[in-house]
């Protein structure tokens, strides 16, 4: 069952001995269906007897076949594949020909289980489809005008009055984009492949090279763009909002040269543009949706603890704005005497809360590394993140994961090291680093001695540190 697709006849058919066994008393007497097929087919824990759906079971197990071969792409096995069906595209991309063998049909079709809940997780961007694949964002989350939304609507529908779809409503003659003046003005056209167009998703924020040979429908990518139970609305929004603008933007652009006669698109204004419009829309629910949860243990009026004997305690944490994009860290390194070893804050761009803490933790790590340290604790008030360092989640957010190897890569740098989860109360010397991030356009390092502005919340925790006077 894990190679060949089975009809549906033929699983119904194995499903209904199986039944007759189950409903029956003995075999020439009339049955009695006490219990319904699908009740049986229910898990125990539920009340049934956890009998597999045939037809759903054969294609989860080729569903997972269909995973190796995503995610073993140098074996043998795969390579063999590849050659007979999909040379020139990926495996999620190969179509079904007309010589297709029984196996390779029956792979395509668990391949569309795959589909349902796969989504590109962006890292360099050279094989990513910007309209075809699915993202792990979602554009119609975006937190965006309502006329901006409409726009997108009217795209996705093929509502847009380009030039194209004007001569096919016989309203007027010419059909070629009229800045190009070489390709009819199709809506993918308009928004991905002009040549000024490439130039500006080049040139913004996103720095996308537009790939022409993989540009499908403009609304075939967004149709797939679901992402429900992936991600919380705020960790979506800020590339959606991105995407969105970049599209508007340049339809607004083309209008200004159709119908009030300006000068050839600049790509450069446009950009210009972009970026404006983008951070006037962060800046409007900034203060409002900074959001600083505390996901580890509830606060308790102990504080901070000092490591054991030649130990450094790292303690980290950052915040992350929804809007913006920006999130600050701060990490803080004490001995086992409690005295200040060295601090330092941070600003960048993340995606999530999550990746802002989990990037504040590899800043840690690489700078205990900096510094020469072989005895190193860390610690946050972040137990989400915590039990990922330390792989103890069964199902765990696998956009971390890429990040999470570079933390556990970096942990071999250290004799003795140890991730462990604290309060909020026991982190506040980090917190107020990490406000100061925010303001900060490049990274500070403190050795030894710590900022005046840091002395009083590090005397609060009891700890032997010098008073500003002396400093």
């Amino acid at each position: 069952m894990g190679i060949f697709k089975f009809p549906k006849s033929f699983c119904q058919q194995l499903e209904q001995e199986i039944a007759k066994f189950w409903w029956g008393q003995k075999q020439d007497e009339t049955k009695v269906h006490w219990i319904s097929w699908a009740t049986l087919g229910l898990p125990k824990k539920q009340g049934g007897m956890g009998f597999r759906d045939f037809n759903d079971f054969n294609s989860a197990l080729l569903a997972r076949q269909c995973w190796r071969l995503i995610t073993e792409p140098n074996s043998q096995w795969a390579q063999l594949w590849k050659a007979r069906y999909f040379q020139k595209c990926s495996f999620l991309e190969a179509k079904k020909c007309g010589c297709a063998s029984w196996a390779w049909a029956s792979l395509l079709e668990g391949r569309e289980i795959i589909l349902q809940g796969a989504r590109w997780q962006i890292l360099n961007c050279r094989q990513a489809k910007l309209w075809m694949d699915c993202w792990i964002p979602s554009l119609h989350n975006a937190e965006v005008p309502p006329k901006i939304k409409n726009f997108l609507w009217r795209a996705t529908h093929g509502r847009l009055p380009t030039t194209f779809a004007l001569h096919k409503r016989k309203i007027a003659g010419a059909r070629l984009c009229p800045i190009c003046q070489a390709h009819e003005e199709f809506v993918e056209h308009l928004l991905l492949s002009c040549p000024w167009v490439e130039l500006v998703w080049f040139g913004g924020p996103l720095n996308y090279e537009i790939d022409k040979q993989g540009i499908t429908t403009f609304n075939e990518r967004l149709l797939k763009c679901t992402t429900d139970g992936l991600q919380t609305k705020e960790e979506k929004e800020h590339i959606s909002c991105i995407i969105v603008v970049t599209c508007r933007i340049i339809w607004k652009t083309r209008n200004r040269f159709v119908f009030f006669y300006q000068c050839i698109p600049q790509p450069l204004l446009a950009i210009k543009t972009i970026f404006s419009q983008v951070e006037e829309l962060t800046a409007l629910n900034n203060r409002r949706n900074v959001r600083r949860p505390c996901d580890g243990p509830s606060p308790n009026p102990a504080s901070w603890t000092a490591p054991e004997a030649h130990v450094i305690k790292v303690n980290f944490d950052a915040t992350w704005s929804a809007f913006s994009g920006k999130a600050g860290a701060g990490l803080i390194a004490r001995n086992t005497n409690g005295e200040f070893v060295g601090a330092k804050c941070l600003s960048f761009h993340a995606e999530s809360t999550i990746m802002a803490k989990a990037t504040a933790g590899f800043e840690g790590c690489k700078w205990a590394s900096e510094l020469g340290l072989s005895e190193v604790y860390f610690e946050s008030d972040s137990k989400e993140l915590i039990e990922n360092v330390k792989g103890n989640i069964k199902r765990g957010r696998w956009s971390l994961d890429p990040l999470l190897s570079i933390i556990r890569e970096c942990n071999f740098n250290f004799s003795n090291y140890n991730w462990a989860c604290t309060s909020r109360k026991n982190n506040e010397a980090v917190d107020h680093l990490v406000l100061q991030a925010l303001s900060r356009s490049s990274p500070e390092v403190w050795v030894s001695r710590p900022p005046t502005s840091l002395v009083y919340v590090l005397n609060r925790d009891g700890l032997p540190c010098p008073h500003p006077a002396s400093i």
